[in-house]
């Protein structure tokens, strides 16, 4: 029974590993999917952006924008096996969506930056 622990463990980890690449491949393709739709649908959608610039070529440029905060909390080991005090590790997360818009209101090209869009 001890064989199949490390076993699982495994393939527990791996199916996790692999998990990562779908999620981005989902995320890319649902956001390309707005192309060619009114802007109206994914402000509805999606909420508010934080910026609408105008383009030179006409239309505009929204940008929207998602901030977290990833925190954990670490603590050490005595020798003795007691813990001992930690510290708090905090790590920004963002996403940023960059949509093109025609002058109709229409969804030309979109992009991402960030690390935490899917």
């Amino acid at each position: 029974m001890q064989r199949s622990f490390p076993l699982a463990c495994l393939l527990l980890g791996s199916s996790l590993a692999c998990l990562g690449p779908k999620l981005k491949a989902d995320f890319e393709s649902d956001l390309r999917g707005w192309v060619g739709r009114p802007i109206t649908a994914f402000i509805q959608a999606k909420g508010e952006p934080v910026q609408a610039a105008p383009r030179p070529e006409g239309g505009r440029t929204y940008t929207f924008e998602t901030w977290n905060t990833y925190t954990t909390l670490s603590q050490g080991a005595n020798a003795d096996g007691t813990l001992s005090g930690g510290m708090t590790l905090s790590s920004p997360l963002l996403c940023r969506l960059i949509l093109e818009v025609d002058a109709a209101g229409t969804i030309l090209s979109t992009r991402y930056e960030g690390n935490n869009c899917w």
